[in-house]
């Protein structure tokens, strides 16, 4: 913040005046900054999607939504559109039957994957599939069974 505009702050709070200054896009006011809005999620998105509608998405599901758009937006695919747009949702909330971790680990699956889209996770294996795959040499020999 500029030496004049703290002295002039200062000044104005010491008389006891109410103002509110506009200094490189913060606003002052009282001589405290102004609160910050209230988290919306197009301050989080791509500016392409600000205008959109978003009332759709749940608080739960926000983050990884958004990071999947971010994710959407810096590998320059085509901006979806509203109907798109819900129905990408819809598919993040069906494959992650609407739980915030799963939602965040699919969309993390996708990204670290390079994949253009949201595809479901690969259940991990039991440790009797495991025990049961170490024990299987590579002609497929199965020495599970018995004799």
């Amino acid at each position: 913040m500029n030496d004049n505009l703290k002295r002039a702050m200062a000044l104005l709070g010491q008389i006891g005046a109410v103002y509110e200054i506009q200094y490189r896009g913060r606003t002052y006011r009282d001589g405290s900054q102004a609160p910050a809005p209230p988290t919306d999620i197009a301050t989080d998105l791509p500016r392409t999607y600000r205008d959109m509608n978003f009332s759709f998405v749940e608080d739960t599901l926000r983050p990884a939504f958004t990071a999947w758009l971010q994710y959407k937006n810096e590998r320059r695919d085509k901006k979806y559109t509203p109907r798109g747009l819900q129905m990408a949702y819809d598919k993040l909330r069906l494959l992650s039957n609407g739980q915030p971790e799963a939602a965040q680990r699919i969309v993390e699956n996708s990204i670290a994957n390079g994949w253009s889209g949201l595809f479901p996770l690969k259940p991990s294996p039991t440790p009797e599939a495991k025990a049961e795959h170490r024990l299987q040499d590579h002609c497929g020999a199965n020495y599970n069974e018995e004799f």
